[in-house]
């Protein structure tokens, strides 16, 4: 989960630098195969590990957070508990 997070803030920064024009959908329903904790125990570990990883990207990142220069992905013109739908080529929002 982290490493999509990673995989997209990285490839948002390189063509924003790039000045190349792009477009990162947002797919609602994705698909995805997991095994199941066997364990609360386990399921805690894991969630950890998601939260010390998204908090290590955001701290890698934070030069993007709320910086214009970087557009939507600091969250600070599309904010919604929602699913959200930016494409840096216009400049609307859409929520599902």
């Amino acid at each position: 989960m982290v490493e999509d997070l990673d995989l997209v803030v990285r490839l948002h920064r390189y063509l924003r630098q790039h000045k190349q024009h792009y477009e990162i959908p947002f797919i609602p329903d994705p698909v995805a195969w997991t095994e199941v904790p066997e364990s609360a125990r386990i399921l805690s570990r894991q969630r950890e590990r998601w939260h010390r990883g998204l908090i290590a990207a955001m701290w890698q990142y934070k030069g993007m957070l709320f910086n214009p220069r970087y557009g939507r992905v600091g969250w600070s013109r599309c904010r919604s508990s929602r699913s959200v739908r930016c494409s840096p080529r216009s400049s609307k929002c859409s929520g599902t």
